[in-house]
């Protein structure tokens, strides 16, 4: 009996050392975890001799590193610096200064500090402050200070920046560096554009060269160097060494740039080549080749070449046209109202008679007879020209060198047909004459 009870004493005492020996290692492990990657003890000590918890230390560890999950939770140090890779951080997490977001990781709703660097990553909806962004996709998110090198940003905000072989849509930056990039549909401002292709966006007080701006873009306030302009609205600007294309400019200072089939206005063009159907407008063109042009109300001067132009309004200084003038109306008084001449019939005994150029002309090649010989550039006969029709040695000058108006020096006769010639005599601001005499066919009759 005795023998029987010491046997179940000993089982007994088997299964409470089992228990306890379990009680004690789950305690170890937990004790162990607690610790995390502050350090392998369950306590530390401090200067005092007093212990800390491990609770305690695992509350610190979460604290510095900020809120992350589970997933990512061991890569984050208790420290300055921040590594997430292959991770997502989401749900307004806070990623702290000298930081590394790399590797395909996704930030989203948070907020990137100082001096982190971003690399081959997707942030959205986040706040990215004085750092370098790299192969990463931004979308609708806020850059500031920072490097972006060969990325995609959309919809986002951006100042002081870096921007370098990356695309730009439905963005606005301003005071960046946008170099070898591609700019759709966004804002720019006060910034400098290299290297790019600029469409359907607006660039206001910035510096582009060497670029491609296009489809309905706007720049405004911009100095443009070594660019192509294509469909685009540009308003006191710098264009030098550009070409322009269906675009519009005003107010703008161009130099040694190409303008096809746009419009400007109240620009100075210096240097250029103006071609195919464009409108210039109250500007000033120096040195520059006009061809097939509309040139409306300027100032032509220093060496400009002026060909297949319709002239308006125009003050012509120094320039060179290789188009010869030709005689573009005659008028004489009828009823003391001016009238073609030629077929005309009654006219006025006193009429003067008005001659309009299609340019401006060298007014000393235009002259008239004071005596009865058919010896000036202008003449007027009843006689087909054996004789001429004695003029006034006055001759009036309208309409910035283009009409000329002529005065008999008596009444006209109301019986013969008198006719008018313009001959090769007469020579444009370039030194071109007309080339054939110009003739009146059926002449005029006087009523007296």
């Amino acid at each position: 009996m005795a023998g029987v009870y010491f046997s179940i004493n000993s089982e007994i005492l088997k299964k409470n050392l089992y228990i306890l020996t379990v009680l004690i290692f789950s305690l170890f492990v937990i004790s162990c975890g607690g610790g995390g990657s502050g350090g392998g003890s369950s306590a530390s000590d401090d200067s005092s001799g007093e212990t800390s918890t491990s609770s305690e230390a695992d509350t610190s560890s979460t604290s510095s590193s900020g809120n992350v999950d589970s997933s990512s939770s061991e890569s984050c140090p208790s420290s300055s610096t921040y590594t997430v890779e292959n991770s997502t951080v989401d749900d307004n997490s806070s990623i702290t200064d000298s930081s590394s977001v790399t590797d395909n990781s996704s930030v989203d709703n948070s907020s990137v500090k100082q001096c982190s660097s971003i690399a081959s990553s997707t942030v959205d909806n986040s706040t990215i402050d004085n750092s370098t962004i790299r192969f990463s996709t931004i979308d609708n998110s806020t850059t500031d200070n920072s490097t972006i090198n060969y990325s995609t940003l959309s919809s986002t905000n951006d100042n002081n920046s870096t921007i370098d072989n990356s695309t730009l849509t439905l963005s606005n930056t301003c005071s960046s560096d946008i170099d070898n990039s591609t700019i759709d549909n966004s804002t720019i401002c006060y910034s400098t554009i290299d290297n790019s292709t600029i469409d359907n966006s607006t660039i206001d007080n910035s510096t582009i060269r060497f670029s491609t701006i296009e489809d309905n873009s706007t720049t405004d306030n911009s100095t443009i160097n070594y660019s192509t302009l294509s469909s685009t609205t540009d308003n006191n600007s710098t264009i030098d060494n550009s070409t322009l294309t269906l675009s519009n400019t005003c107010s703008s200072d161009i130099d040694n740039s190409t303008i096809d089939n746009s419009t400007v206005c109240y620009s100075t063009i210096y240097n250029s080549t103006i071609d195919n159907a464009s409108n210039i407008t109250n500007s000033t063109i120096t040195n520059s080749i006009i061809d097939n042009a509309t040139i409306d109300n300027m100032i032509i001067n220093n060496n400009s070449v002026v060909q297949n132009q319709t002239l308006q309004n125009d003050n012509l200084s120094g320039f060179t046209s290789i188009t010869s003038p030709i005689v573009s109306a005659i008028y004489v008084e009828k009823n003391n109202t001016m009238e073609s001449a030629d077929g005309l019939e009654d006219v006025d005994a006193d009429t003067k008679i008005e001659v309009h150029f299609s340019e401006a002309m060298d007014n000393s090649s235009i002259t008239t007879n004071t005596s009865t010989s058919c010896s000036g550039s202008f003449q007027l006969s009843a006689d087909s020209f054996n004789s001429c029709v004695q003029m006034s040695s006055s001759i009036s000058v309208s309409n910035l060198l283009k009409i000329f108006t002529f005065t008999p020096a008596d009444e006209l006769s109301d019986s013969p047909t008198y006719k008018i010639r313009l001959t090769t005599g007469v020579k444009d601001g370039s030194g071109n004459s007309m080339l054939a005499d110009n003739t009146t066919s059926a002449g005029f009759t006087v009523d007296k």
